[in-house]
């Protein structure tokens, strides 16, 4: 569930991030942004890409009867070696940007509320490829409502 609610508010609200992603067909063959919630980014994508990696879990927290939790995750976006570095950098900031603090309420499931997104900075990493990329840990708190 986070990831997809990740993946839907990037490709929703992030547009001025999106637009400089390769586009992939995904299941529907239409090309949409290659923002990834499968296992692996598929051998057959191009790149710049954005992966959004397995809940990492977190802690629970509850409120008037309701339990919720801290969840967390794994932010991962790569360029390919021929892209500028520098505007790859300031690009994986401005993702930073839109994810922390994000009003991400019409993107919950019905019996969840939204009680805030956090997100660290970006930090230098590669693929398994040595392709150079940026690594962002986003904390979603939600409280289930019913």
């Amino acid at each position: 569930m986070i990831r997809e609610i990740l993946r839907d508010y990037i490709i929703g609200e992030l547009t001025d991030i999106t637009d400089e992603l390769a586009t992939y067909p995904f299941t529907t063959g239409v090309l949409t942004p290659a923002v990834f919630t499968t296992q692996s980014i598929p051998e057959d994508s191009k790149y710049p890409v954005i992966f959004i990696g397995p809940s990492l879990g977190g802690d629970r927290f509850g409120a008037r009867g309701f339990e919720g939790g801290d969840f967390q995750c794994d932010i991962f976006m790569y360029t390919n070696k021929v892209k500028s570095l520098k505007t790859f950098e300031n690009l994986s900031r401005d993702l930073w940007k839109g994810l922390n603090r994000a009003n991400i309420d019409s993107y919950i499931p019905t019996g969840w509320n939204s009680w805030g997104v956090r997100a660290d900075l970006p930090v230098g990493t590669s693929d398994k490829d040595g392709f150079p990329g940026y690594r962002i840990l986003v904390s979603l708190r939600l409280l289930e409502t019913s």
